[in-house]
C-alpha cells in the first residue's frame, strides 16, 4: 500500500514538472499561435489556421488596445491595426508570437502613447485604448531604431 502511495505521489509530481516546463516554453496559449512579422512594408499575422491578414504601414491609420473581461482564461488584450476608412485590417492577441518586437516597432512612431499601452495592460473591464492615430511617412522599422 505504501509503495502505491508513494508511486502515485511521484507520478503527480513528474506530471506537475511536465506541465510547467511545457508551459514556460510555450508561452500563452492560444495566443502563441498567432504570429507576428514586420518588414519596411508593413504588419502581417498569420493566425492559427494559416490566414494571413496584413496592413501596410502606409494604409495605418490607427493603432489601438481592446481588452475585455475574459481573461485569465481568455484571450483578453487585442491590438487593432486600422486603415483610413476605420476598418481593423489586422487583429493581434497581446500573447502573440513577435508581439514584443511589434511594440518596439511601434513605439517609433510620432506620439505612440506608451501610457494608453500600460492602461491597457491593467485593465480587466471591456475598454479600448487609443495608442496611436496619424499617418505613417517612413517605415518604422529601420537599423537606426534597432527594430
Amino acid at each position: 500500500m505504501l509503495l502505491l502511495i508513494i508511486s502515485i505521489v511521484f507520478l503527480g509530481a513528474f506530471l506537475t514538472m511536465m506541465i510547467l516546463r511545457s508551459s514556460k516554453t510555450a508561452g500563452l496559449m492560444p495566443e502563441a499561435r498567432y504570429v507576428v512579422s514586420m518588414d519596411g512594408k508593413g504588419i502581417t499575422c498569420t493566425y492559427p489556421k494559416g490566414d494571413l491578414h496584413n496592413i501596410l504601414w502606409q494604409e495605418l491609420s490607427e493603432v489601438n488596445i481592446r481588452t475585455n473581461d475574459t481573461g485569465p482564461w481568455g484571450i483578453d488584450v487585442l491590438w487593432g491595426f486600422h486603415d483610413a476608412a476605420g476598418l481593423p485590417k489586422v487583429v493581434i492577441p497581446n500573447g502573440a508570437t513577435g508581439v514584443t518586437d511589434l511594440l518596439r516597432a511601434l513605439e517609433q512612431l510620432p506620439g505612440f502613447d506608451d501610457q494608453a499601452v500600460i492602461k491597457a495592460m491593467r485593465c480587466t473591464q471591456n475598454e479600448s485604448f487609443l495608442c496611436w492615430r496619424g499617418k505613417v511617412q517612413t517605415s518604422p522599422i529601420s537599423k537606426e531604431s534597432g527594430v
